[in-house]
């Protein structure tokens, strides 16, 4: 027989409880305030099959050397800017502007330029943003 008292779940952990890294659940939408900083990619944190990108907050630890380091800055006001590879390591900012797409609150689209580049997030908290790029479908 199924009661009331079977249905209500166990009540979380609180949240000082649980990794910083690890998001509680898979989140259903990107949250744009915790989206909105200044992200540098961190290689090393990432597995060899080399799909999954891994960043962390620009101020989070110091990233070992590294001839070119990504990283990008979301705005609240949709802006982007992102570290451009130069060839003669003159890097500097570029402006663009970022979306997340209303069909998949997941899915995050980068304009940079000309070119238009998708993202799916896999994780992102306050301490780390996890994405696999999207690859246009051929036709």
């Amino acid at each position: 027989m199924l009661t009331i008292s079977s249905l209500v779940a166990e009540p979380s952990p609180p949240d000082a409880a649980l990794p910083k890294d690890k998001p509680v659940a898979a989140a259903a939408a990107i949250d744009p305030a915790m989206l909105c900083q200044h992200w540098v990619h961190s290689v090393e944190e990432e597995k060899a099959d080399g799909k999954e990108q891994v960043f962390r907050p620009a101020a989070y630890k110091v990233f070992p050397p590294s001839r070119f380091r990504m990283a990008l800055k979301f705005s609240s006001n949709k802006d982007l800017e992102w570290l451009e590879l130069a060839s003669n390591d003159a890097h500097g900012f570029k402006k663009g502007t970022w979306s997340i797409d209303p069909a998949d609150k997941l899915l995050l689209h980068l304009v940079k330029g000309e070119a238009h580049e998708s993202y799916r997030i896999t994780s992102l908290t306050k301490d780390r943003l996890a994405w696999t790029p999207v690859v246009p479908a051929v036709k």
